[in-house]
């Protein structure tokens, strides 16, 4: 009975000896604190609760909470291009297919303000959504723009065939 008493013992003093578990007691307080403040992911607070996570090493019982948290933290850092959703002023001379396809950009970009919305999966909807946009509206352009008389491919076919001014008839 008594090896077993010095068995449990000595697996305590190993246990509280994991300085990964302290590291990330450390972090998971400091990232409590910011949370609370209301504090941004993209606050400097935020790169130290990070640095600190890493410094868990891989061997401690608290490795996975710790990629975990960073990975939350990583997650809510996505940047987000500007502007969200592209708006036309003059709307009333555009193809309904592209006054639809600007709301449903529109309303996936409202989508990501709001809390919990920003996500990978929202922020490529969004991308595919503004890609069609670009796509649409520039076939709108094409087609609205009149067939281009190029004057200077005019000119140069003229000046290379001869009629150049000063040049022998």
């Amino acid at each position: 009975m008594r090896w077993f008493s010095g068995l449990v013992i000595v697996c305590t003093a190993l246990a509280c000896s994991d300085e990964g578990a302290r590291v990330f007691e450390q972090a998971k307080a400091r990232h409590l604190a910011l949370v609370e403040k209301g504090a941004r992911p993209d606050a400097k607070g935020f790169d130290e609760v990070l640095a600190l996570l890493a410094q868990v090493p891989e061997t401690s019982a608290r490795a996975a909470e710790a990629k975990r948290l960073r990975a939350a933290i990583e997650a809510g850092r996505v940047r987000v291009r500007a502007p969200l959703a592209k708006v036309h002023t003059n709307d009333a001379a555009m193809p309904e297919e592209l006054r639809a396809q600007t709301r449903a950009c529109a309303a996936l970009a409202e989508g990501l303000a709001r809390d919990g919305g920003l996500t990978p999966a929202a922020l490529a909807a969004l991308d595919a959504c503004r890609q069609r946009l670009d796509r649409l509206d520039g076939q709108h352009h094409a087609a609205m723009e009149p067939p281009g008389d190029d004057l200077s491919q005019r000119l140069g076919a003229l000046l290379d065939g001869g009629a150049r001014p000063g040049a022998p008839p």
